[in-house]
């Protein structure tokens, strides 16, 4: 089982993240988890592929082998592009329809994310984050910082536990 913001350096590398995809793990299920605002976290629960054939290939249902391959549109459950950089909640595909679609469900969400403030402006699509890996190796220092002050601390809270430069 692993509880993880899918395609962030939150909660693992993204070396685990391709191990997983690799083939030699098969999903079982995919659950949601309450959040903090911020996050986007789910439960996964992995098993190690079966093994049989020639050279130790792997059988079964792989999974596809790219990254962002389980983040999916709120909308029409697609491939999804962009992710709110207010809520790191809500993730779309590049239709219109579904981002027009999810206005609601997006109010509701920053609104919880901002703790009761109603009138949270949606930000233009244009200001919506890429839905790829957000590393410190391929992150921008913006997303970065915004992650890094997102991610739980074991020590308690959020926020960076290292001077800013």
């Amino acid at each position: 089982a692993y509880v993880v913001e899918w395609g962030t350096g939150m909660t693992g590398t993204r070396e685990l993240h391709t191990r997983l995809l690799s083939g030699e793990w098969e999903m079982q299920s995919r659950l949601p988890v309450p959040n903090w605002p911020l996050i986007h976290a789910e439960l996964f629960v992995f098993t190690r592929a079966s093994r049989g054939g020639k050279g130790g290939q792997v059988r079964g249902a792989a999974l596809p082998a790219r990254e962002q391959a389980l983040v999916r549109c709120a909308g029409c459950g697609g491939q999804a592009v962009r992710r709110c950089p207010r809520t790191r909640q809500l993730c779309l595909c590049s239709s219109p329809g579904c981002f027009a679609a999810t206005a609601g469900a997006h109010a509701a969400l920053l609104e919880l994310g901002f703790c009761g403030l109603a009138g949270v402006a949606r930000p233009p699509w244009e200001e919506w984050d890429r839905c790829r890996w957000l590393g410190e190796e391929t992150a921008s220092k913006r997303e970065w910082l915004a992650l890094a002050r997102a991610t739980p601390h074991a020590e308690g809270g959020f926020g960076l536990n290292w001077s800013q430069p």
